[in-house]
């Protein structure tokens, strides 16, 4: 039903006329992954397509101008601006996006999360689930040498049951050992998706290609944690990312990406007091000169986005509706997306 009132929403031609109603707005779109075999089938709310990137990037190109997060705070002159970031540094950002970027000729901002990077072993609860998620309807029959055991027939509804399960004996916070046993007690070749690098985040030498290939390198936090009831804790999440992000690239980074959204106001206060200039959330909306930028909004685009809902997006026709339906409200608040 919210498609057909979107495309007769368009038809009129409310698309075009928010356009212009919005103009001196600026959306921030986010990304996380990009498909290098299948991921979006098991995860499509965090691997995209390459067709559906271009498909994207064909309308942004056409209907707005795409700027640099640098100049998210800055004065622009220009109409309809959209800020593309990417979370993680997942691989499949440099072996595939980073070259549609390019030959687009797309500024873009990659929040990096450290500790995966330094460690560039295949990310352990995303890794697992797509192995389950490949075997749906096996028996997984798996005995670990500590004397856990595993014998459950996998289905769609037990997946996450699974994973939180074998979590507790991984022999560290990336196991890949531990998912080739199970892969292998499920008969399922993970060997190639370990190879491709698929599910694993770029190594530091791939960040700085990535950093080479014209991404603008930014904060993500090291372990992808933001600890709320702990001070020490948060600034080191902060500086330890900073410092390694530093050694890389070569560069101090200065903006900043919440984790899985998650923040308080005491958040702000930190980051502002660690010289963070923008922190963005997974909050739907738009920025404009009243947006507090260390909480600024962004709409989360994937797989599971239809194109006339991404139109409706950065036509600015979503957020009219929400304002409509909802009333206005500001993102602050302790949530994750």
């Amino acid at each position: 039903m919210k498609k057909i009132v979107l495309y007769i929403l368009r038809a009129l031609g409310v698309f075009y006329m928010c356009r212009r109603f919005i103009g001196n707005k600026t959306l921030i779109l986010a990304y996380h992954g990009f498909e290098i075999n299948d991921e979006s089938q098991f995860e499509d709310q965090l691997f995209i397509k390459e067709d559906t990137l271009k498909l994207r990037l064909d309308y942004l190109k056409k209907h707005c101008n795409i700027i640099p997060l640098s100049d998210l705070a800055a004065h622009n002159p220009h109409k309809n601006k959209v800020v593309i970031t990417v979370d993680d540094g997942w691989y499949s950002t440099l072996s595939l996006a980073a070259p549609i970027f390019k030959d687009y000729q797309i500024p873009y901002t990659v929040y990096l999360t450290t500790e995966n990077v330094l460690d560039n072993q295949p990310i352990f609860h995303v890794a697992l689930s797509y192995i389950l998620f490949r075997n749906i309807g096996k028996q997984l029959n798996y005995k670990h040498s500590s004397g856990f055991k595993l014998v459950e027939r996998i289905s769609h509804d037990n997946l996450q049951q699974i994973v939180d399960s074998v979590s507790p004996i991984k022999a560290q916070k990336n196991d890949t050992a531990l998912l080739k046993a199970i892969a292998k007690s499920l008969d399922f070749d993970f060997d190639p998706t370990i190879a491709n690098k698929a599910l694993t985040l770029v190594s530091a030498k791939q960040a700085k290609s990535l950093h080479d290939m014209g991404a603008d390198i930014q904060l993500h936090t090291h372990t992808h944690n933001t600890p709320l009831e702990n001070v020490a804790e948060f600034d080191q999440e902060i500086e330890v990312n900073r410092e390694h992000i530093t050694d890389i690239i070569g560069i101090k980074p200065e903006h900043h990406c919440y984790p899985s959204s998650v923040y308080d106001a005491d958040s702000i206060e930190h980051l502002r007091r660690l010289q963070v200039k923008t922190a963005t959330t997974c909050y739907p909306g738009l920025v404009d000169q009243n947006t507090e930028l260390l909480e600024a909004p962004r709409f989360l685009d994937s797989e599971r986005i239809s194109q006339i809902v991404f139109e409706a997006e950065v036509s600015g026709v979503s957020e009219l509706l929400r304002n409509i339906l909802k009333g206005k409200q500001k993102p602050l608040s302790l949530a994750a997306n």
